[in-house]
């Protein structure tokens, strides 16, 4: 037999329990900084290609785009 899980239920074990509340809390924070990680990293490896990119064009060893 499936049973749906709603949001009305999670809710309600937290309130009926602070700790689950804090352990669910915890998750979400740590995905978060997880994720947040991710598209930083993402963001510093474009920056150093845009660098580079931008080095070779300032000595003429890239050719230009017209």
């Amino acid at each position: 037999m499936e049973l749906e899980i709603r949001q009305e239920d999670i809710q309600s074990v937290m309130q009926a329990n602070p700790m689950v509340a804090l352990q669910v809390e915890n998750q979400a924070l740590r995905r978060k900084l997880q994720e947040t990680t991710i598209a930083f990293d993402g963001a510093m490896s474009e920056n150093e290609r845009l660098v580079e990119e931008m080095e070779k064009s300032k000595n003429g060893k890239s050719p230009k785009k017209e």
